[in-house]
């Protein structure tokens, strides 16, 4: 990852309440689906131009668009990757089965993904353990 300018980060800063929506919509997912652990959904405008901050260029080829796949971690806890997807799919109809095997996928693409969700679970575990809690 380059370094931000200041544009960079000042933009990042302007994005983040609706990016923070988006992320805010995960959370109310899984909590009203306690029986799921994977999401996948259209990424917001704001989330896509974070992305193209941070990592350089996400323009999507024509007829493809960004869309967030969210692994539920635990409590307060959610890790999210982007992947390209069919402009016209929205990901409210893919069943558990389906999006547990998008994330799949997109950590077998993205190693470091095993070790933060392993990082985080640990860190959920031991703060329950110490009887905090997320």
């Amino acid at each position: 990852m380059s370094t931000l300018t200041r544009a960079g980060r000042r933009r990042l800063r302007q994005l983040s309440p609706e990016a923070e929506r988006a992320t805010d919509g995960d959370r109310r997912f899984f909590e009203r689906r306690p029986d799921r652990r994977h999401r996948l959904r259209r990424a917001s405008h704001a989330e896509v131009e974070q992305m193209a901050i941070v990592a350089g260029g996400a323009a999507a080829p024509p007829g493809a668009g960004w869309f967030v796949v969210v692994r539920f971690v635990a409590p307060g806890a959610r890790l999210r990757g982007f992947v390209l997807g069919p402009l016209g799919l929205t990901g409210k109809e893919l069943p558990e089965d389906e999006a547990g095997r998008l994330w799949a996928l997109y950590a077998a693409r993205n190693p470091h993904v095993a070790q933060l969700e392993h990082d985080m679970s640990a860190a959920v575990a031991g703060a329950g353990s110490r009887g905090g809690g997320a």
